[in-house]
């Protein structure tokens, strides 16, 4: 299923299922599509075992959640999502 990652005003990475909630909510950068699962909005990866949804602040910063410490070595363990936050910027 083809998904649409982009920026928010606060350049935080969001993706979502229809263009047109991209359009509207996009703030920086650009809409770029992709086939990375999304849950509420984010990207959905595997962490510590479980699937979470992961908020992406740039190509190095990551957590779980927002009051999380920042997932070490993030770029290096998502590289995929560093690079669509690359891609959207």
């Amino acid at each position: 299923m083809t998904n649409y990652a982009y920026l928010d005003k606060a350049g935080i990475m969001h993706i979502v299922e229809k263009r047109a909630t991209a359009e509207n909510s996009k703030g920086q950068g650009v809409i770029v599509e992709t086939n990375v699962e999304n849950d509420l909005g984010y990207p959905v990866a595997l962490y510590k075992g479980k699937l979470e949804g992961i908020i992406v602040y740039s190509e190095d910063e990551m957590k779980v959640d927002a009051t999380d410490n920042k997932i070490k070595d993030a770029k290096a363990l998502y590289p995929q999502l560093a690079e669509l936050y690359r891609k959207c910027k």
